[in-house]
């Protein structure tokens, strides 16, 4: 027989960040800034940081960035002015990634 309240506790990876936005506060024609907040649930393990990727409109995707403590990012890649690109963000925990956020498109300029 098992006793009572084991204490077993079930962790998941987290939910996806939401509200992925352009920062038009940084955005210009040679970097893009781009927010985000937590999804409604952090799998019951606390995030622990972000990964940032995008797609410039060719269909694969490049990580720009891991290991983000911050809900917010901005490039530090060269991006070509005039060119729209789509990005995305994951959240992590100490069970793993979420599924991608919604993507955001943003123009360089």
């Amino acid at each position: 027989m098992s006793a009572v309240g084991s204490g077993a506790v079930i962790v998941l990876v987290p939910s996806s960040p939401v509200g992925l936005a352009d920062n038009p506060s940084i955005t210009n024609a040679s970097r893009i800034g781009i927010t985000w907040n937590d999804g409604l649930n952090n799998g019951g393990a606390p995030v622990i940081s972000y990964r940032v990727s995008y797609d410039q409109s060719t269909g694969s995707w490049t990580t720009l960035a891991t290991g983000v403590l911050v809900r917010s990012y901005t490039t530090t890649v060269v991006l070509t002015p005039g060119a729209n690109y789509t990005f995305k963000v994951e959240s992590l925990n100490s069970v793993g990634y979420s599924i991608p956020s919604a993507t955001v498109v943003i123009l360089c300029a």
